[in-house]
């Protein structure tokens, strides 16, 4: 019982300082929509929501904008780049239903990764969903509401001092119907941990295997 609570412990220091010695995001980008979208954005639209009052980039759909561009220059030296977002799903999406047609959401870098591609579902909500059915919005004239929100988070590779997001979109519905949009975007610059940080992380292993060596030997 000691053993294993000595055990717990250290793979807890482990874990907590290589939690501390993690690179700490420089933001470089950041919009909730609550004032003017800037010329970074391909399209300027917004929409407030029916409840709370949430003003936002969208509503996006097929027979609108199904692609929207954030595109940022003058990037200081980096490694990696971080966004996070929170995507509304708005109305009926139906996931990869084949009787109502598949929903298809994107974001991808342009000339990069694909970060996302994900096919929403309102009846089948993902278990990462951060809200449900708090924006608001009804659906095909029922007084049902029906929305998701999504909040995002994804860290790349990436050294240039440009980059150039897409946020796309493939329903077979319009906005009345199923539609999307963003709020709270925030870009950052993610540096390498430190060459000590990865020193102390390391000397924390060794003591821990050093730890396992002499508890077999008892």
């Amino acid at each position: 019982m000691q053993w294993a609570v000595k055990t717990l412990l250290v793979v807890a220091s482990i874990v907590s300082i290589t939690s501390q010695v993690s690179a700490t995001a420089v933001v470089i980008y950041e919009n909730d929509f609550e004032g003017a979208v800037g010329t970074e954005w391909s399209s300027t639209a917004t929409d407030v929501t029916p409840v709370g009052a949430r003003r936002f980039l969208g509503q996006f759909a097929s027979d609108r904008d199904n692609e929207v561009f954030l595109t940022l220059s003058d990037i200081p030296e980096h490694p990696y780049l971080q966004i996070e977002f929170d995507l509304f799903i708005i109305r009926s999406w139906d996931g990869d239903s084949t009787t109502f047609g598949a929903d298809l959401w994107e974001l991808s870098v342009v000339d990069g990764p694909t970060l996302e591609s994900r096919r929403y579902s309102q009846e089948h909500r993902f278990a990462d969903v951060t809200e449900e059915d708090t924006l608001g919005y009804l659906w095909n004239g029922l007084p049902t509401v029906a929305d998701s929100v999504y909040h995002r988070s994804y860290t790349f590779p990436h050294s240039e001092d440009s980059v150039v997001f897409r946020f796309f979109a493939e329903t077979d519905r319009g906005v009345t119907n199923e539609s999307w949009g963003l709020d709270n975007v925030r870009v950052s610059l993610v540096p390498e941990p430190s060459s000590g940080s990865l020193v102390i992380i390391a000397s924390c292993m060794a003591s821990f295997a050093f730890f396992c060596r002499n508890r077999r030997r008892h």
